[in-house]
């Protein structure tokens, strides 16, 4: 511990966020976690006490490390913090976010200094859309912020390209003409194109939640509207998408997926993940949104999510598991996504053909090893299939002490926070329908939470069980509201 003192803020983020990846057997799971829970709070504690560049960078690691962990309420306080001081990135007249707390010099930034920031802006800006299209809310980062690093944001990821580089190819992939790393294996040059999908990406959280409440026939025009320019917008990303980004085939039409980077995986899978996120809502239209307009889309909706479906699908298939542990939770999310769309569908169109989805239940089963929320994702997914197995009047008598795990499950409205918040033995946010009298004895409440806390953390798994929302035990902790966010306890199963 003496040593993490005199570590930089960065430096002991990294670590905190890097102890769930390491199996030495010196670092039993109660170190682990105790050296978790310092880095986790030596972090809070320097962003809010002494505001810095170094502090933020250390922040903006611990929300990674956080949202693989969670997409509920105890991932958006840090997220709020580092999208509040994002906005001091800005150079704006004399005034610049300090460096550290111990720098005190004046002096103008140099062009590095400058380029630090920026990419600490837009890899928050990423961070924020990868955590709110998982929530029931709108993001906080204000649209002024963003469009105040907009136009220098092609510079900022793909340097020379940005102004028309030459490209050729050759026997080691492609690569510009002036430089020797191959381009598609090129993270900032990627992840230029995945900032562009996470613009559009804010676009359908917003229509996304504009469907979540009832809306009458002059609002479902105008979300009609919203829809079909959005659509339009996801399709042109992806026609535009550079060459060298393309997923080839081989000669038998499979896909070549040996020599593509993870940054390349988790881009493709992204889009076609936003595809039946969008999608998904028009091709099987909630009861509250009656619009002739949609009507004549539900067609091509299906069409276009069928077809994301089976390019997921294929990816995962030829996917070389040796890169898992490189691939980040927000593929874990697009997985999770295909996962519930084919529940929608299958229900739907009375279907019973779940070979695709057990394919992608066991690629999330695999990457639940490296992020915890991925192991979430796949309990709830478990569960849900043991009820869609048991066939629909199964479901709905689970429905009649509390809503079902699959009935959830099905409706695209609720999003995935709401369903992972549900599923913990203490929901954070609750319904105060529930409540079953006025007065609560605080002393039985608390008999009530020890004696069926066993039966709480084992109840998960069984269709039938007392609390079908429930996480298995091997994924949280022996009582959330007393103990710290896990980390290698999670991770190492």
């Amino acid at each position: 511990m003496a040593l993490l003192r005199t570590l930089p803020p960065f430096s002991y983020a990294l670590f905190g966020a890097s102890i769930a990846y390491s199996y030495d057997p010196r670092l039993d799971r109660k170190s682990s976690d105790s050296f978790w829970t310092y880095t986790k709070r030596r972090t809070f504690i320097d962003i809010l006490e002494e505001p810095s560049l170094k502090s933020l960078e250390a922040l903006t690691v611990l929300i990674l490390d956080l949202a693989g962990m969670t997409n509920g309420p105890q991932v958006w306080g840090a997220l709020s913090i580092a999208v509040k001081f994002a906005v001091q990135l800005k150079l704006v007249g004399n005034r610049v976010f300090r460096t550290s707390a111990e720098d005190h010099a004046d002096k103008v930034l140099n062009s590095t200094e400058e380029m630090q920031r920026r990419r600490l802006f837009w890899a928050i800006y990423v961070l924020d859309s990868y955590i709110t299209i998982t929530t029931g809310h709108l993001s906080e980062m204000d649209a002024g912020n963003i469009q105040y690093f907009l136009p220098s944001r092609n510079e900022t990821w793909r340097g020379s390209l940005a102004q028309g580089v030459e490209i050729a190819v050759d026997n080691n992939g492609w690569r510009s003409n002036q430089g020797q790393q191959p381009l598609i294996t090129n993270p900032a040059y990627i992840f230029s194109y995945q900032l562009e999908l996470m613009d559009i990406s804010r676009i359908i959280h917003t229509i996304f939640l504009e469907c979540q409440a009832s809306v009458a026939e002059s609002g479902a025009f105008h979300w009609a509207q919203k829809y079909i320019s959005c659509s339009a917008e996801l399709f042109a990303w992806f026609q535009n998408l550079s060459p060298l980004l393309a997923l080839t085939r081989n000669e038998d039409e499979r896909l070549s997926m040996g020599r593509i980077p993870p940054t390349l995986v988790m881009l493709h899978a992204y889009y076609h993940a936003l595809v039946l996120h969008l999608h998904g809502l028009v091709a099987y239209l909630p009861d509250v949104i009656t619009h002739g307009q949609l009507d004549e889309y539900k067609l091509e909706s299906r069409q276009r999510c069928d077809h994301s479906l089976t390019s997921l699908s294929s990816m995962i298939s030829n996917l070389d598991k040796k890169i898992y542990d490189q691939l980040g939770w927000p593929f874990t999310w697009a997985i999770w996504t295909a996962c519930r769309y084919i529940l929608v569908r299958n229900d739907a169109e009375g279907l019973r053909e779940m070979s695709s989805f057990y394919n992608l239940l066991d690629c999330l089963k695999t990457s639940s090893r490296f992020w915890q929320i991925g192991g979430k994702y796949w309990s709830l997914l478990k569960q849900a299939t043991a009820q869609f197995d048991a066939g629909p009047l199964a479901a709905h008598e689970n429905a009649s002490g509390g809503q079902s795990v699959l009935l959830a499950m099905m409706d695209l409205r609720i999003p995935t926070s709401d369903l992972e918040d549900q599923a913990r033995p203490d929901p954070i946010l609750y319904n105060t329908a529930i409540t079953r009298k006025n007065d609560v004895d605080i002393g039985e409440m608390m008999s009530d939470l020890e004696g069926n806390a066993e039966i709480r953390m084992g109840s998960f798994g069984d269709p039938d069980g007392q609390y079908p929302f429930n996480m298995s035990s091997d994924l949280t902790s022996d009582y959330w509201y007393s103990s710290l966010l896990f980390s290698s306890s999670g991770y190492q199963q």
